[in-house]
């Protein structure tokens, strides 16, 4: 554990001192830089996390290791690298804008255990690289829970939750690669589950679930290449399962999608549209309202080893037959096993 050097909330860092040091009782304005002092020199002896005690409000800068002991009133800004803020569970709360939690040019930051709601963006990532956000909650925010955008590189994101969000619940934007998300779970945003658009390449998605988004539950666009999906879930949501170069928006090439399940959602399970390159292998789409697999305008992708049951539409449609088909299978899919024939086995 790092020793800690300071911790500041704006005008709040001396009245914190007071009540750490006195308990809380008044002293004299003279006393006031001395318990300041203090109180940091005693963190540094320990080399603990300092407390943050009793409820602030305003925006709070993290310049050290930090844990919360009440709720937040205000917004959350990362001020150094390498710094680690826990929130052990207390709220972060907005009144309706900014960001909540802003790391801009961070690097190795650890922030977990926090519930961020009523901001603009629950959190923010931009221009940072090899932080870790775990065990997070972002809802009721007017955009995205988490979102990272600017060449933010390398980020793990583990076990958090976004959910009730005004767009989506994850998004990864504006040139963001070598991303890694595991465990997360977006259900309930007015948009999508899970964003990587504008040339967000090389993340790897892991045991994610979007669930009863109104939108779609995965979506990669507009020149993200490279990216893997796998054993990710997407159920109930009101758009299409997973989705690549999904219009408006621009081609998704190059992506692996592997062992991931779409289920019971309002569009299609898994839609390919403009897009070349992709591999879906051990994918499995069941009792979605539209088709199972649905190829649009998209040429040499590779499905192999796909399941499609119970679909509202055909278990695999493809409208230039441009790509490959090996050992995928259809059943009880209500239009047909596929269009055209011969995508897959056995045909009803």
């Amino acid at each position: 554990m790092k020793a800690i050097t300071k911790v500041r909330s704006d005008a709040l860092s001396i009245k914190r001192s007071e009540r750490l040091i006195s308990g809380g009782k008044k002293h004299h304005e003279s006393y006031k830089p001395l318990l300041a002092i203090a109180s940091v020199f005693l963190a540094t002896v320990l080399s603990v996390p300092f407390p943050v005690w009793g409820q602030t409000t305003g925006t709070l800068t993290i310049v050290a290791d930090t844990i919360l002991t009440e709720d937040h009133h205000g917004n959350i800004v990362i001020g150094a690298n390498g710094v680690e803020l826990d929130c052990d569970g207390f709220d972060v709360v907005g009144s309706g804008s900014g960001l909540g939690i802003l790391l801009n040019n961070k690097t190795n930051v650890i922030v977990k255990r926090c519930n961020v709601s009523n901001f603009f963006d629950g959190f923010r990532l931009q221009n940072s690289d090899a932080n870790t956000l775990e065990a997070n909650t972002a809802e009721n925010n007017s955009r995205f829970g988490f979102f990272l955008l600017f060449d933010s590189d390398a980020n793990t994101l583990q076990q958090n939750t976004g959910r009730n969000n005004g767009l989506d619940g994850f998004g990864l934007d504006r040139n963001c690669s070598d991303n890694f998300l595991e465990g997360n779970t977006a259900r309930d945003n007015a948009r999508a589950g899970y964003t990587v658009n504008f040339s967000s390449s090389n993340n790897t998605l892991v045991e994610n679930n979007a669930e009863n988004n109104l939108g779609g539950g995965f979506s990669v666009a507009s020149f993200s290449e490279n990216n893997i999906l796998r054993q990710n879930t997407a159920r109930n949501n009101g758009g299409n399962g997973f989705g690549l170069g999904v219009p408006p928006r621009l081609p998704a090439n190059n992506n692996i999608l592997d062992g991931n399940t779409a289920k019971n959602n309002d569009g299609h399970g898994f839609l390919i549209s403009i897009s070349s390159g992709n591999t879906f292998i051990n994918n499995r789409a069941k009792n979605n309202a539209a088709d199972g697999f649905f190829l649009r305008n998209s040429g040499g992708n590779t499905l192999e080893a796909n399941k499609a049951r119970l679909n509202g539409a055909f278990g695999y449609r493809d409208e230039f037959t441009a790509n490959t088909y090996l050992d995928n299978e259809c059943k009880d899919n209500l239009s047909g096993g596929s269009d055209p024939t011969g995508l897959c086995s056995p045909q009803p």
